[in-house]
């Protein structure tokens, strides 16, 4: 058995998707529209959040595994990054979802449990962690935006968007209006960030447009 999570599609327009109870990533092929799953190395690791890279990698946020797995489809494999917060406490911590910036080619995670952001450099494989400075901070999803900064939507201040520079390392934060969790944010073309107001009092999609200026339509295209 087995209870799949965020599908996503690589470049052929294959299905993949992790499995948090089964601990494992599948994908359902386009062609043959056949299924495949594969165990991931960590036992019990919860995967959870799922993205694809433009040479067909496939990343997974192990959530309580707290490390980062890219699965090869070509050989097979699996390679893991522990988060830093994993390797110096030596404790359990969590991860819940990915965000990747394409052009840069870093990977980047909130670790949920302990209130920083991480990024892999995909080319290296170096990890790096910043603390977000807020306490009680539970970073959920990540993504950057086209000028290269990083979204973060955080549940665990009350509800919070949080920008972050990498060249700078610095964080500015943006309340939303209703006290609620942010399991997942996107961003528009047009430079929206678009977040999901969980556990808000009044149900509600929200979006944040740190640029008015530039905003020519409500809509939301990818």
């Amino acid at each position: 058995g087995g209870e799949g999570h965020t599908p996503v599609l690589d470049s052929k327009e294959n299905v993949w998707f992790t499995m948090i109870i089964g601990n494992r990533v599948g994908v359902w092929d386009r062609t043959t529209e056949q299924v495949k799953t594969w165990e991931v190395p960590t036992e019990n690791s919860f995967p959870y959040g799922i993205l694809v890279d433009k040479n067909d990698k496939v990343w997974i946020a192990e959530f309580h595994g707290c490390k980062v797995a890219m699965f090869d489809p070509v050989t097979e494999k699996f390679t893991e990054y522990p988060a830093l917060t994993l390797t110096n406490l030596k404790s359990g911590c969590t991860i819940r979802r990915l965000g990747m910036d394409q052009r840069t080619e870093m990977v980047y995670y909130g670790v949920f449990s302990h209130g920083k952001l991480g990024q892999i450099d995909i080319k290296t494989g170096e990890t790096t962690e910043h603390n977000i400075p807020m306490p009680f901070s539970e970073p959920y999803d990540t993504w950057p935006d086209a000028q290269g900064n990083v979204w973060v939507s955080d549940g665990g201040q009350g509800g919070t968007l949080i920008k972050f520079d990498p060249k700078t390392a610095k964080m500015t934060y943006y309340p939303t209006p209703q006290r609620t969790d942010q399991p997942k944010l996107d961003i528009s073309r047009e430079g929206g960030i678009w977040y999901s107001p969980r556990s808000s009092t009044k149900a509600a999609v929200g979006v944040l447009y740190p640029d008015v200026t530039k905003m020519t339509t409500l809509a939301a295209y990818r």
